[in-house]
């Protein structure tokens, strides 16, 4: 502990640290989430029994490799939450500043290493040229998009806003994975509200985390900043989310149209 806080700048205040209100807020979000995976989330096909988020993890096999990432990306969906409120908790303990950067740029290393195999492999394995134009258009895109959201944070050298971006996008993998793990099933079960109410919560408690993490984890004389609203970040996101909504509703249409010519 002692050669941590040596390797940062010494603080001037003692941090709130384990009892903040960033480390209190990612823990409940985070926990809430994860017990998601043993709540019945919907019915099986034809009114069959319950079925919950671990239920749906398939068995792995070497001719299907394939399924080793769907399984990680299912309980990434339910676990990142956690381990970010564990790795938050471990920089609150050592206060430190160094080791909150060095987590948070090996997450982001990890999740986009594994979605961009995970992208690869899914066009690698389609065969037919509709499917993969419409694969293309879905997946590459959207990591294109989400890796530039980030990127751009990390290059004004807001890492904390980064940081937040990363989770969010774990939060936006996590909504797409519960609704395609009920497309085809029966009717949906108190657990795919409370897995709502908690992603909720774990957005909330990402935000709360952005602006605190500073004063409540490694120093306690930096101030606490106020979320700021700008009129064209309202507005940017005022159209986006539309023309995104629009663009995944064109794809197939586009697909079609392409190969009937």
């Amino acid at each position: 502990m002692k050669s941590m806080e040596a390797a940062d700048s010494q603080p001037t205040k003692n941090p709130a640290g384990l009892i903040s209100p960033t480390v209190i807020s990612m823990q409940l979000a985070g926990w809430l989430v994860f017990a998601c995976l043993w709540l019945p989330l919907c019915n099986g096909c034809s009114g069959g029994v319950a079925k919950t988020p671990i239920d749906f993890l398939k068995p792995i096999t070497l001719s299907y490799l394939d399924e080793l990432f769907l399984n990680t990306l299912l309980l990434g969906s339910y676990c990142n939450g956690l381990l970010v409120a564990i790795s938050i908790g471990i920089v609150a303990w050592f206060a430190s500043e160094r080791l909150w950067r060095l987590l948070f740029f090996a997450q982001f290393g990890v999740t986009f290493t594994m979605a961009t195999v995970m992208v690869v492999i899914g066009l690698v394995r389609t065969t037919e040229r509709r499917n993969l134009l419409e694969n293309f258009l879905f997946t590459v895109p959207t990591l294109l998009a989400i890796s530039f959201w980030i990127v751009r944070a990390i290059r004004r050298k807001d890492f904390q806003r980064a940081w937040a971006r990363v989770q969010h996008a774990w939060t936006i993998t996590a909504i797409f994975m519960i609704h395609m793990m009920i497309l085809f099933e029966g009717s949906v079960l108190y657990g795919y509200w409370v897995t709502l109410v908690g992603q909720a919560s774990l957005v909330i408690a990402v935000e709360i985390a952005t602006y605190r993490m500073k004063h409540d984890l490694w120093d306690a004389s930096q101030k606490v900043t106020r979320p700021q609203f700008a009129i064209r970040n309202i507005l940017a996101w005022t159209a986006f989310f539309p023309l995104a909504f629009s663009y995944f509703q064109a794809i197939d249409p586009v697909c079609n149209w392409f190969f009937r010519r």
